[in-house]
């Protein structure tokens, strides 16, 4: 039997019309002859309003019961999809995440999938009744509810789809994933492939198409990804393998929700693992660290790139390092009017120094320059918020063709 795993975002279920909508889309893939494992997601803006809520109530709480709140959305999404598919006359039912089991970590709200035993799941399967799942949900070994953090559906379905060895289609409200925004560049060019790392480089850059630890899932067990559109299915849209989209350059990524921090004056010996290591621990993502030797050569800055809301939690961080780790209040500055602009490859390219040199001089020309951080698969630019647009269209004219008139609208998240 052929199973497809396919996940419907938020976006693409945000009210009972949409529902119905995807119920059409499962349909008919079963009449196509394979078998949906359909994922869910809570509607757009519901796990906002519940944390919201529930923030009220208690902040800053973090235990199993704001679980409970939080993934009540996805329980509600999976009754009203089976339901909807019931009256089409396909046998499905709804499955809530501790039934799969998705069997997790014990960090709630931010709970990582240690395994799915889905025997019971299965056997479920050889009946050919589609099974509608709550992503994001999970639960401890001592029976206690889990969340999986934000845009966790993404990684129930790919969980799923590894434990089935099956492909795994991502639905959401884009056509698939652009070279840049198209809302910024309209001559953005939808990519037909992209590999795996290179995914990795776009998502991890604030491209929020799939979840990073999502891809990473994929990468280690080989599961197809497809990003498609809902709303039009008839695209294929964005494979996601370990063949490489064959670009030098796949795209160009930007995020002006950021928050920029240096630390200077840090002594060699201080640290810095450790520092990473409680940002993680409290919901803090580090973007683009950068060091720089300073005088004395004992010391050094090290420059780093977070979420734009991440100030009172980085705030909270220094408060407490301030004294156990001789750090000095005024040697820490935040910067909250910037953006990065990253330019994503698959490999370096015959002049690529050159251009590399010739882009940094332009931006050196157009605004402030905070950092240049280099991966493996990326060049990150650290620039002031004021000028990124207009960057971000030039940029990509310098390494892309014209695009030919795209169909369908799209925009890159």
């Amino acid at each position: 039997m052929a199973y497809l795993v396919q996940k419907f975002g938020g976006t693409s279920l945000a009210t009972p019309e949409h529902i119905q909508n995807v119920a059409g889309l499962v349909e008919r893939s079963k009449k196509n002859g394979v078998l949906p494992v359909v994922v869910v997601s809570a509607m757009a803006g519901v796990t906002n309003q519940l944390a919201s809520w529930a923030q009220h109530i208690y902040p800053f709480y973090d235990g199993p019961d704001s679980d409970i709140v939080l993934s009540s959305g996805e329980s509600i999404v999976a009754g009203l999809l089976a339901m909807a598919l019931q009256k089409k006359g396909v046998l499905a039912r709804a499955w809530l995440g501790w039934q799969v089991p998705f069997v997790t970590t014990d960090s709630h709200g931010c709970a990582d999938i240690i395994q799915a035993p889905i025997t019971k799941f299965q056997k479920a399967l050889e009946s050919r009744e589609v099974p509608v799942v709550c992503g994001f949900q999970g639960i401890t070994r001592h029976s206690r509810p889990t969340t999986l953090g934000r845009g966790g559906s993404d990684i129930s379905a790919v969980f799923l789809a590894a434990s089935l060895k099956a492909p795994c289609d991502i639905y959401t409200d884009v056509l698939g994933v652009y070279t840049a925004d198209p809302q910024w560049v309209p001559k953005a060019q939808l990519l037909k492939g992209l590999s795996y790392q290179e995914m990795m480089a776009f998502s991890s850059l604030g491209a929020q198409v799939v979840h990073p630890k999502a891809i990473k899932l994929a990468h280690e067990h080989r599961v197809v990804l497809s990003v498609r559109s809902t709303f039009f299915p008839e695209v294929l849209g964005t494979s996601i393998s370990a063949v490489s989209s064959q670009k030098s350059i796949s795209g160009v990524v930007h995020h002006t929700d950021c928050l920029g921090v240096c630390i200077k004056a840090l002594p060699r010996e201080w640290p810095i693992s450790s520092f990473v290591k409680e940002c993680r621990a409290m919901g803090v993502v580090l973007y683009a660290p950068s060091f720089r030797q300073t005088s004395p050569v004992s010391s050094y800055e090290f420059f780093f790139v977070a979420s734009g809301n991440s100030l009172h939690v980085l705030r909270s961080i220094f408060g407490d390092l301030l004294g156990a780790w001789t750090l000095h209040e005024e040697n820490i500055i935040f910067y909250e009017n910037i953006a990065f602009l990253s330019v994503v490859y698959g490999a370096p390219f015959l002049g690529f120094q050159q251009k590399t040199y010739a882009l940094v001089k332009k931006i050196k020309a157009r605004t402030t320059l905070y950092a240049l951080h280099h991966d493996e698969f990326y060049l990150t630019f650290i620039v002031d918020k004021n000028n990124v647009y207009d960057l971000l269209d030039e940029i990509h004219q310098m390494y892309f063709v014209d695009s030919s008139d795209q169909k369908f609208p799209g925009v890159f998240l």
